[in-house]
């Protein structure tokens, strides 16, 4: 993670026995905050423990962030298939967190410029399940306001906002109706 920085957390890092193992030993770089390099990985299996016993347990494979007081609470990410598996996912949406705020006032356009279409990765083979959501590219209909930033992916976040917005609009239509 570009710019991450770790304070005021003690961590060691262990093999899946207990062992502590010697930074200068392992070989994945990690910059500090002051851009220092520290050495962390080049193990198989290897756990990077707090002293309040949260970790992560990295494997060539996928990379688990857990609190292994209360089992069950982790984020997993795997390399195997590009997910990402947790148990719940926040979105920040405090307003104290936030600058320019205006209602939504188009989410019936936004999502009538949206086509979805299902697909498969070019990774992937032909008879792989497909997936399902839109399509960035010149020939096929999205909106910018639910993608990212770079204009490269899906805001899913955005996404769901609009849905919610869009629902909420109809349901005011439907009501208006059945009055009548």
């Amino acid at each position: 993670c570009k710019g991450a920085t770790l304070e005021n957390i003690n961590i060691e890092v262990a093999d899946s026995s207990g062992n502590i193992i010697n930074f200068n030993d392992l070989g994945l770089n990690i910059k500090d905050s002051d851009g220092n390099i520290i050495t962390l990985l080049n193990s198989n299996d290897l756990y990077l423990t707090s002293s309040d016993n949260y970790r992560a347990f990295i494997n060539p494979y996928y990379l688990i962030f857990s609190n292994t007081k209360e089992s069950g609470n982790r984020i997993k990410l795997d390399n195997t298939d590009g997910s990402i598996k947790c148990i719940s996912l926040t979105q920040t949406s405090l307003e104290e967190k936030k600058k320019n705020i205006e209602l939504l006032t188009n989410a019936k356009e936004i999502l009538n410029s949206t086509d979805i279409y299902k697909y498969n990765f070019k990774d992937e083979k032909d008879d792989a399940k497909p997936h399902i959501g839109f399509v960035i590219g010149n020939n096929y209909n999205y909106s910018k306001e639910i993608t990212s930033k770079d204009n490269d992916g899906a805001e899913l976040y955005s996404m769901l906002s609009v849905l919610w917005q869009v629902v909420k609009e109809q349901q005011v239509e439907i009501d208006k109706l059945k009055e009548e």
